[in-house]
């Protein structure tokens, strides 16, 4: 089975109750697999962990970056947090309380209330039947709309979590 294929069954599966939305990246069985011995900083995983990214946003699933082992070292839980997040990962694997509320505040959206000044600006701006225009300076056209989109998109859905629990 490929990474490809994983990301291509999507909700296909025989249980019409069970489909996945995202896909995990297990950096330890990864390098087992591969014989490598994880490193400071983990560059042996970068090609493997960036690809998975993606995978995963080509076929619309959520990215959920690998686990952070080193259960007491909660400032090395937060960079790696930081650095998942940067490559475009939209979660953290957790195995440890410690660690979820600094996985939360990493991985929750930013931004919010520019993306929502930027959909408003957006509304006002589609009326006069234009396509790319200027926000806040900068050049707003449809990549930058999806991207608004999507973090109030998640913002809601952290609220909507925060509410069931």
């Amino acid at each position: 089975v490929t990474l490809r294929d994983v990301c291509e069954s999507g909700g296909k599966t025989p249980n019409e109750y069970f489909y996945h939305q995202g896909i995990v990246f297990g950096h330890m069985d990864y390098c087992t697999s591969i014989g490598a011995d994880p490193s400071e900083g983990m560059p042996e995983i970068d090609y493997a962990r960036q690809k998975l990214v993606n995978f995963a946003k080509a076929y619309d699933l959520q990215a959920v970056d690998l686990v952070w082992t080193q259960i007491k070292d909660l400032d090395g839980c937060r960079r790696e947090c930081e650095r998942g997040r940067r490559l475009g990962y939209t979660g953290k694997t957790i195995v440890h309380p410690s660690h979820g509320k600094i996985a939360n505040e990493v991985f929750f959206p930013r931004q919010t209330d520019w993306a929502k000044r930027l959909m408003e600006a957006f509304k006002d701006h589609l009326s006069a039947g234009k396509g790319a225009f200027m926000f806040e300076g900068h050049m707003v056209d449809q990549p930058i709309l999806t991207r608004a989109k999507n973090i109030i998109s998640m913002a809601e859905s952290y609220q909507q979590l925060d509410k069931s629990t």
